[in-house]
């Protein structure tokens, strides 16, 4: 229970008071993603990623042509690292870390496939996806190709046309929203990723955050881990802050999926994507492609699934 002072007296304070009062704790503390990582050293970041995948797409090359500090000092300067300390942050381990889950235990992916709508019903496959998050994020984009159907349905005259049960981009943003939104400090718990038969649920830990509401979530942002979404942005899975829960309502709804349904918990948010209708209307007489089955697998044997990428290819743009 939090007393407040209200004027000349005090009381119990109500739940948006201690809301207020939390936020002006932490107003003046770094996010966790900044602050610096004290079991770590340098030798625990894979510096050559650094230099190579991230510095030239962060910094004009006219400017790094300019620049005579050390990578180290590079590093500090884009907030992977605490110069005074010598020590990466935890957005320099979670991007560029050698093994950054041996500090961040909870910075990972489980993927689980079902074979029908209970999470009783037999898997499929399963996938940890772990190391660093660019790494994390190219093995998701394989993952989701591989798993997304794409069965021929009747089109104009005697063409067919593929039809993904789900929009591959729809998938992604969701995805990237949850490794970016997520807590990584309140919790060891991984980003699940649980493939049903009839949809996909998407689930991160951590509730809303800050300015969020569920009223008011698809039109206010605000960032638990601010560094984690710029990383995210000059990699290129970020298109534009703010714009992520409009591109998948948009891709469902040209796919002609069902809208996303939305869970807000204190401890965690789920999103569930719900697989476009099979059922064939009068028009189509009955046809049915041999393609519109679900896929059979064993367990353990997702790669037996052929990838086939969307036709704007990884490259598409991300959530914010």
């Amino acid at each position: 229970m939090t007393w407040v002072l209200v004027g000349p007296r005090r009381g119990r304070a109500t739940s948006q008071e201690e809301r207020r009062l939390a936020e002006r704790h932490v107003a003046g503390m770094l996010t966790f993603d900044r602050r610096p990582c004290g079991p770590a050293t340098m030798d625990d970041v894979d510096i050559a990623a650094f230099a190579i995948d991230y510095l030239p797409r962060a910094v004009g090359a006219g400017a790094l042509a300019g620049d005579s500090r050390t990578l180290h000092q590079q590093m500090a300067a884009l907030r992977f690292a605490d110069a005074r300390r010598g020590v990466p942050t935890h957005v320099g381990l979670l991007a560029f870390g050698r093994h950054p889950q041996q500090f961040v235990p909870g910075a990972y992916l489980q993927f689980v496939r079902f074979d029908g709508t209970s999470r009783a019903d037999r898997v499929l496959d399963s996938a940890e996806i772990r190391g660093p998050l660019r790494e994390q994020l190219i093995r998701i984009d394989a993952l989701l190709a591989a798993h997304v159907r794409r069965p021929r349905a009747p089109g104009s005259g005697l063409r067919y046309q593929e039809r993904p049960d789900y929009p591959w981009e729809a998938i992604r943003e969701v995805v990237v929203n949850a490794l970016m939104h997520r807590t990584y400090e309140m919790s060891h718990g991984p980003v699940m990723l649980r493939w049903h038969t009839d949809r996909v649920e998407v689930s991160s830990p951590g509730g809303l955050f800050g300015q969020v509401t569920p009223d008011n979530f698809e039109h206010v942002n605000d960032y638990r881990n601010p560094a984690i979404a710029e990383v995210l942005k000059v990699l290129g899975y970020v298109e534009r802050f703010g714009s992520g829960i409009a591109r998948i309502k948009a891709a469902l709804a040209a796919n002609g999926n069902p809208p996303a349904s939305f869970h807000f918990d204190p401890t965690f948010v789920q999103v569930t994507l719900h697989a476009v209708s099979r059922h064939i209307d009068a028009a189509t007489k009955g046809r049915r492609e041999p393609g519109d089955e679900p896929a059979m697998l064993e367990p353990g044997s997702g790669d037996d699934l052929e990838p086939v990428l969307p036709e704007d290819g990884p490259e598409s743009g991300r959530t914010g």
